[in-house]
């Protein structure tokens, strides 16, 4: 008799705990971490969803984006992360407004 082969289990929907900020979902598919946005949030359980199908699709893989970033685009991306962190004062961090000097 054959033994029946299983499908194996996808990783799971796991939470980061952030000191005084929003929890974080992820999910670790090889032990690469793939942040989906806040813990327990429709977009986060949308993104989950739409990984673990392609992890599905592509055998337990998923396709990471080779693209390099362009000085332009991580300036906005530092940019906008720099907005949003506070320091501990309360202050938003001024590193902002230099790098946004610094990039135009």
């Amino acid at each position: 008799m054959t033994q029946r082969k299983h499908a194996p289990t996808p990783p799971s929907y796991r939470r980061q705990k952030r000191r005084n900020a929003t929890d974080l979902a992820f999910v670790d598919i090889g032990g690469r971490l793939h942040y989906l946005g806040p813990y327990n949030s429709a977009e986060s359980m949308e993104a989950y969803q739409q990984i673990i199908a392609e992890w599905r699709a592509n055998r337990g893989r998923v396709a990471t984006e080779t693209r390099a970033l362009t000085v332009v685009e991580l300036c906005a991306r530092f940019e906008e992360h720099a907005t949003t962190v506070r320091l501990t004062s309360g202050q938003y961090a001024a590193s902002a407004s230099i790098i946004r000097s610094k990039c135009e």
